[in-house]
């Protein structure tokens, strides 16, 4: 892309410096800069995401407003009602894309809110690339798209799961398909949705007479809960009373009665008032 365009902003350049009555010099290295920076872009980097050509449309913008100008006498009804008419189109344009009435942060401010009352300064939380904001991750790279590329090609392991498990991490953002596929699997399988977030975890269904198995990936504190609250039982052949020390592995828990909705939960959530069958606000 770069070889067959350079040849050609140069040649547009140069016929704006002929043809320009005043500042041609001004006009033709804007005019060239704006153009290079596009086609080098996308010329020469392997991922090209819509935020990297933002530094491009400002410079578009004056450089056709620019020539709409020169197309049009200066000042003349013609050219202030255009212009009046592409700002009051973009105006639109832009509030149906992005209506006044849609708080496009409430999810996230009450995602971070949800960690501050859900961990302590101390404790992990898995995220994309640190927009929990307060916590430490437990995985160093920010999973953006240079670090997925390389993850894919081999360069970086995805060593997600085994870095959860030795640093006991039991809170995670949401699911997200930026996640490589090891840790997304090993997130799906092993936390459970709660408010904005998922902690450590297990949905599942028991019925007092088999009960029924789940399994434990971080060692920790966990509690068994049901829709209407903290759930007792026999946990591995003896009761459970709120909550217990589980090691990693498979685990049996009988309910008194038969329960389809039933949960195994980091036991902090828990006591701080979080539950995988309540939808947050």
């Amino acid at each position: 892309m770069f070889v067959v365009t350079f040849p050609l902003i140069v040649a547009l350049g140069a016929w704006v410096l002929r043809n320009s009555p005043s500042r041609g010099f001004a006009r033709g290295v804007i005019l060239i800069a704006t153009l290079l920076y596009i086609t080098t872009l996308n010329g020469f980097w392997p991922i090209v995401t819509r935020q990297d050509s933002l530094p491009f449309y400002p410079l578009l913008a004056v450089l056709v407003v620019g020539a709409l100008l020169e197309a049009f006498p200066a000042r003349s009804a013609t050219a202030i009602g255009l212009l009046a008419s592409i700002a009051v189109v973009e105006g639109l344009l832009t509030l149906s894309v992005s209506p006044l009435h849609n708080d496009g942060t409430r999810f996230y401010v009450g995602m971070v809110g949800d960690v501050l009352r859900l961990t302590s300064p101390g404790d992990p939380v898995m995220d994309l690339k640190g927009e929990t904001l307060f916590r430490r991750r437990p995985f160093f790279y920010a999973l953006e798209d240079i670090t997925r590329e390389r993850m894919r090609q081999g360069d970086l392991a995805d060593d997600i799961a085994e870095r959860l498990v030795a640093t006991r991490t039991y809170v995670s953002v949401v699911d997200s398909p930026r996640f490589p596929t090891g840790a997304r699997q090993f997130l799906n399988d092993n936390y459970v949705p709660i408010g904005r977030l998922r902690v450590a975890g297990q949905l599942f269904a028991a019925d007092a007479v088999s009960g029924a198995a789940f399994t434990i990936a971080i060692p920790g504190r966990y509690a068994i809960v049901s829709p209407q609250g903290t759930m007792d039982g026999t946990l591995d052949g003896t009761p459970l009373e709120g909550s217990r020390m589980l090691e990693a592995g498979p685990h049996v828990f009988r309910p008194p009665a038969t329960a389809e909705k039933l949960a195994v939960v980091w036991a902090d959530a828990v006591e701080r008032g979080f539950s995988p069958f309540r939808v947050p606000p």
